[in-house]
């Protein structure tokens, strides 16, 4: 439960994915041929511009994927991380990389992560989704938001 959120970037185009270790089968799913592999959804520089001049307390990533495994084999965990257009990878300095379970039972899962500090965008780069997940496993994206939680404002409405 998020509570309130305003979308500060909504990508959900093909032309915005880049894929390892995946098979395109059709728009907005692939098939895990090599394991880990990796979801990259870019974030060009008119996207950054959009964000850059805003004063977001609380900045969240929200991925939508649908992963169904075979029967008998399951996925371990997504691995997410904010990678530049020079390569490098950021992740948060303060805790361990942000780790997600995979329930790989072909609902809708919510992938939400923060989005401050390294995690925030400042450069062009991409949103990246590593999926220790099994060779044949299916990945559905129905996209990625760059949300500004809207909480504290709203709890801060209730008090007396």
């Amino acid at each position: 439960m998020m509570g309130k959120t305003i979308a500060h970037i909504d990508i959900s185009s093909d032309a915005s994915t880049q894929t390892y270790g995946m098979k395109f089968l059709r728009e907005k799913n692939w098939e895990i041929t090599q394991s880990p592999a990796a979801l990259q959804i870019k974030v060009n520089p008119l996207e950054i511009s959009k964000v850059s001049g805003l004063s977001m307390f609380n900045a969240l990533w929200k991925t939508d994927l649908a992963i169904k495994t075979d029967t008998g084999r399951s996925c371990k965990k997504a691995e997410i991380s904010y990678q530049t257009e020079a390569g490098a990878i950021l992740q948060p300095a303060s805790k361990n990389g942000l780790i997600i379970p995979i329930f790989g039972d072909d609902s809708v899962q919510h992938f939400i992560t923060h989005a401050n500090r390294e995690m925030r965008p400042q450069t062009p780069g991409s949103l990246r989704i590593v999926l220790n997940c099994p060779v044949g496993t299916l990945v559905n994206w129905q996209g990625t938001q760059l949300l500004e939680s809207r909480h504290p404002w709203d709890a801060a409405e209730h008090t007396p």
